[in-house]
């Protein structure tokens, strides 16, 4: 294929390998044009020239900031996320001052460092460099800390439109293109009652949140069907839950293989049923992929452990990993993962919220601060987790998670990917509160089936409506 050659000009000292990893991302960002390649300080002849400068020139130019490119300390806090103008739709930057309203992109020049804001987010640099003191109890970044989440803006994927208003800035048609979907499980427990010790706790739990008399009762029943083998065992909905159609980009479904906190629920009985479940999801075409749990984010050998054990009893080989409450060391965890042979991390999703944590939808390359270059790790961003929606945002309302799941969808159902994490748990019909759980992700299913946005523009939000 011949290329158009888009040349970036930079003479300034700042942290080039920064920049060429950025550079990197726009060449393999889906929504670049396919016979455009951006290229540093090459010579080369027709190629379109944009001068990355402090120095405003005669060519194209992108103005240099110098935040998140040099090795001066920054306050998150102080961060602004700036709005611009790029024919009638907005697109944000990632400045140290404010600004009002501004033009994207005019009289040949862009208004704000595309680069530095690109780097930001994708780096998940204020994450990486964040005090204790903006960490929560399980060692996360406090998500209303985060720059995106402070300014309402994790609702929508900035990354993703700026590299699009880019690309169209310099005179590229590219229509737009119906969002993509990717569908995760995170299987923390394959049954919920495997011993008489979880019925006096199930019942602790339903009357803390506030089910009632009636919810006991409902909890009890399953009990008893569930340890007579009269039914299914509430958290066991694997058959229903595992999906067989190729609607979606990535299918995949993670498992725990160790752990001995109180936030892990590995056991004998996960173990025995472990093989069983690893099969339904390899006839359905789910890749396997590893939980590690609560403390294996950081600790090389419980990781590795976990890890084998899983892989002994997964006959596909296993490259995946999530982490266990999306717990992350930015530098120890993706370092442990790759020498672990791990290529494909999905733990950049927000554990209270739903949204782009990373400012995209799509997968890509994470950077590596302790060597200055890409990782050999690639992230696919958890967009949807069900847990955040339903406890946090919908306090276990069916009809709001319904409503909220749709409504996002409809919102981002251009130019991005979603990707969905429901956990086996959510579909418990022992809890009254989640009776409609299992009928709202096969609708959901289904949607997805028929989704054509340019068929059906509307489509979502008629659904959302109900």
């Amino acid at each position: 294929m011949e290329y158009r050659i888009i040349n970036i000009k930079c003479k300034e000292i700042l942290n080039i390998e920064r920049l060429k990893y950025t550079i990197d991302f726009l060449n393999s960002h889906p929504l670049k044009p396919q016979n455009v390649l951006l290229k540093l300080n090459t010579e080369t002849e027709n190629s379109l020239v944009i001068d990355y400068s402090y120095e405003i020139s005669k060519n194209l130019f992108i103005p240099v900031q110098n935040l998140f490119f040099g090795s001066g300390t920054l306050d998150f806090n102080k961060l602004n996320a700036n709005k611009y103008d790029f024919n009638g739709d907005p697109v944000f930057s990632v400045e140290k001052e404010k600004s009002e309203h501004g033009i994207f992109f005019g009289n040949r020049k862009f208004s704000f460092d595309i680069f530095e804001t690109v780097f930001c987010h994708i780096s998940r640099f204020e994450e990486v460099f964040s005090g204790n003191s903006m960490k929560d109890e399980h060692l996360r970044m406090k998500t209303h800390y985060q720059l995106l989440v402070r300014n309402n803006l994790h609702h929508i994927p900035v990354v993703d439109q700026l590299v699009l208003a880019f690309y169209r800035a310099l005179g590229f048609s590219i229509p737009d293109s119906g969002t993509t979907f990717s569908m995760t499980h995170d299987i923390d427990a394959i049954h919920k009652f495997n011993s008489a010790l979880k019925l006096p706790k199930s019942i602790l739990r339903v009357l803390l949140m506030g089910l009632g008399i009636s919810g006991v009762f409902q909890i009890v029943r399953w009990y008893f069907k569930a340890m007579l083998n009269k039914d299914n065992d509430p958290y066991y909905v694997f058959d229903s839950m595992l999906v067989s159609d190729d609607i979606f980009t990535d299918k995949i479904i993670f498992f725990v293989a160790g752990g001995k906190t109180k936030f892990d629920l590995f056991n004998k009985n996960y173990s025995k049923w472990l093989p069983v479940v690893i099969d339904k999801a390899l006839k359905k075409g789910y890749e396997i992929a590893y939980h590690p749990s609560y403390n294996a984010y950081d600790d090389f050998n419980m990781f590795n452990m976990e890890l084998q054990l899983l892989r002994k009893a997964s006959p596909e080989k296993i490259t995946s990993i999530r982490t266990h409450f999306l717990r992350l060391d930015f530098n120890a965890t993706f370092n442990i993962s790759a020498n672990n042979i791990i290529a494909v991390d999905s733990s950049l999703g927000h554990p209270d919220n739903i949204g782009f944590r990373c400012g995209t939808g799509f997968s890509y390359f994470l950077y590596d601060f302790v060597n200055e270059k890409q990782s050999t790790i690639k992230e696919l961003p958890l967009i949807i987790m069900d847990s955040a929606l339903l406890y946090i945002y919908c306090k276990n309302d069916n009809d709001c998670f319904r409503n909220k799941l749709y409504q996002f969808i409809e919102e981002n159902k251009f130019n991005t990917h979603i990707t969905f994490n429901f956990h086996n748990s959510t579909f418990d019909k022992s809890l009254l509160s989640r009776n409609d759980m299992i009928n709202i992700y096969l609708e959901l299913i289904t949607d997805i089936s028929n989704f054509n946005p340019k068929i059906k523009p509307s489509f979502f939000k008629n659904k959302s409506k109900k």
